[in-house]
């Protein structure tokens, strides 16, 4: 790996480690959080699989800014910018406007490497908040 490359992967991970401390300190808001589940949310059907879509992010933290270095160098720093902002905006909103979702899933039935990845998701998002804008 390229010394220049090396660089790039460091500023992916200390942009998500930005957003995992900012996102750990939002939990942190001593405001009552409001409960966004609707009537229609209760209606729509859990599907475990959809977790794999989901855990697609963590991949695309780190893929997106590699890509966007490697096609246009000067847009790393665009992009590492509008994330910073992104980051705080979404913080400021968390802090004062607090939310929450109601999470009463069964897993029983589920396939088991889709409940271990939802078991970690569970675990590592405990208690769901900051849920709104996501």
């Amino acid at each position: 790996m390229k010394k220049e490359d090396l660089k790039v992967l460091l500023l992916a991970l200390a942009l998500v480690l930005f957003e995992s401390v900012i996102y750990f300190l939002c939990k942190l808001s001593p405001l009552e959080p409001l409960i966004l589940t609707s009537s229609i949310d209760k209606k729509i059907p859990f599907v475990a699989i959809f977790c794999l879509i989901y855990s697609l992010w963590y991949i695309y933290l780190f893929l997106i800014p590699f890509i966007i270095y490697k096609c246009d160098k000067k847009s790393l720093f665009k992009y590492t910018s509008i994330t910073i902002i992104c980051v705080i905006v979404a913080a400021i909103v968390f802090i004062f406007f607090p939310t929450t979702i109601e999470r009463n899933v069964d897993l029983s039935g589920v396939n088991p490497i889709l409940k271990l990845i939802l078991n970690v998701i569970y675990y590592m998002d405990t208690p769901n908040l900051c849920c709104l804008p996501s």
